[in-house]
């Protein structure tokens, strides 16, 4: 009796620190970072997007919502930006009528040149980025490519008694986008939980024991091609997309175990943070007490700069892999059920009646 009490204490127990960590303050902090995080996500355009993106009004609305959640992101750093221009203001209050010197225009030509070398730090952090991130765009094209061709070929050069080899090519080929993707975001155990409505349980049993997934992957790819005893010319063409793979896979390492070198990133940041908090000084000749106010928006605006160039920085993060994944599932389960009807229906005209 004792000791099923106590198993009831320690399931309550547990039951109680799980909601906790769900709706105490901890997750709710967490939340609203995630939720700051996926403003910078990519989404899928399609017709009806790009009228949007065309349309200069709704480009250039205003949407508080969303720029509240994009400060939150950085809403510290804001914060201390407006106590630093509030403590300017009360020097000039309080402190200056006693004799101390206020604020003169002697300054502007050391922030003329701390202007310039910002700009030249926050240009080339924000270029950089984008590099990477449109590198990680054409390797994702180069993958929708792969999956695309390799399902293709292993249908039509399949013969009718090797059908279960194409079939289980189009599994693996639709499994592999996902596995990438959960490779690349360190997350094996979502790799496994996203391929496994597609792959069979034993295949996700193979799939889990490896380190390396998409080499696993790859190699499943390349037995499959074998089972085919293809012409050695077909065959070379197929193990040149399973080699396409690899190859974007180890570029995606690349990019995600190689960032742009740390000190840039932190130096860059350092300064814009001394930047804004002395700004004030020079502003509060000009804007006296609306400089909190005008700090706080200039604040927001270089802020977000700098943001967008480290949440680009790692593009697997930002790209829609999720939407680009189920894309090119889809498009290869259609691929197999429109090429094995048309090659039914051939196989069927070819038989004597």
């Amino acid at each position: 009796m004792a000791a099923a009490l106590e198993t009831v204490n320690i399931i309550q127990s547990s039951l109680k620190n799980e909601a906790d960590k769900h709706h105490g303050p901890e997750f709710f902090v967490q939340s609203l970072l995630a939720s700051h995080q996926k403003l910078f996500e990519d989404v899928v355009f399609d017709e009806a997007r790009w009228d949007r993106h065309r349309n200069s009004w709704y480009r250039y609305r205003i949407e508080p919502s969303i720029a509240l959640r994009v400060a939150y992101g950085f809403m510290w750093q804001i914060l201390l930006v407006i106590l630093a221009s509030v403590l300017v203001g009360l020097y000039h209050m309080y402190l200056v009528p006693l004799g101390l010197p206020p604020s003169s225009s002697s300054f502007n030509n050391v922030f003329i040149i701390l202007t310039f070398a910002l700009s030249l730090l926050l240009v080339f952090k924000t270029n950089s980025s984008f590099a990477r991130w449109w590198e990680g765009r054409i390797i994702w094209g180069q993958i929708v490519n792969f999956a695309r061709n390799y399902a293709r070929m292993m249908l039509q050069w399949s013969a009718p008694d090797k059908g279960h080899v194409a079939k289980a090519a189009v599994r693996w080929a639709a499994a592999a986008p996902h596995v990438l993707r959960g490779y690349i975001r360190q997350m094996k155990d979502e790799a496994c939980k996203e391929a496994a409505h597609i792959l069979l349980p034993v295949e996700i049993e193979y799939l889990s024991k490896w380190v390396n997934m998409p080499g696993g992957v790859a190699s499943m790819l390349s037995l499959l091609i074998s089972e085919l005893e293809l012409e050695p010319q077909q065959q070379t063409f197929l193990e040149d997309q399973v080699s396409l793979y690899v190859n974007m896979a180890g570029a995606c390492e690349r990019i995600y175990r190689t960032p742009i070198p740390a000190a840039y990133t932190r130096h860059t940041s350092r300064f814009l943070m001394i930047f804004l908090v002395s700004a004030p000084i020079l502003m509060w000749q000009s804007a006296l007490w609306a400089t909190p106010v005008i700090m706080a928006i200039v604040a927001f605006l270089l802020l977000g700069t700098e943001n967008i160039g480290v949440q680009i920085e790692e593009p697997f993060r930002v790209l829609p892999l999720g939407a680009i994944c189920k894309t090119i599932e889809n498009n290869l389960f259609e691929m197999e059920k429109q090429l094995i009807a048309v090659k039914q229906a051939r196989l069927n005209t070819s038989v004597p009646q």
